[in-house]
């Protein structure tokens, strides 16, 4: 099946904005048979452009779950509100003389 390219982003798009599951779309593509390849310099921009969107809505969309996670991991060296864990026994090094 053949699969027009600025087609395919549009429904990617409209799929990431939906709050849809793109797997199904992606895995029924095969990616040798895409036609529609931009033939002008403005169509390459405007393909560039449509590939930024989804770049960044896939960015927006996975940032609170990556941060989530984040923050749920054990081994995160950083905690809520950006800040190092703080260790848990605190030593001095003043002395006292007597």
């Amino acid at each position: 099946m053949l699969h027009s390219l600025p087609a395919l982003l549009e429904e990617l798009d409209r799929t990431l904005l939906n709050n849809e599951d793109t797997v199904p779309l992606i895995s029924s593509v095969r990616w040798s048979e895409i036609v529609d390849w931009p033939k002008d310099l403005e169509q390459a921009k405007a393909i560039r452009e449509k590939i930024a969107r989804i770049k960044e809505i896939n960015l927006q969309l996975s940032s609170p779950i990556r941060a989530t996670i984040m923050a749920l991991s054990s081994d995160s060296p950083y905690k809520m509100k950006g800040g190092p864990e703080l260790p848990t026994v605190y030593t001095s090094r003043i002395e006292a003389s007597a």
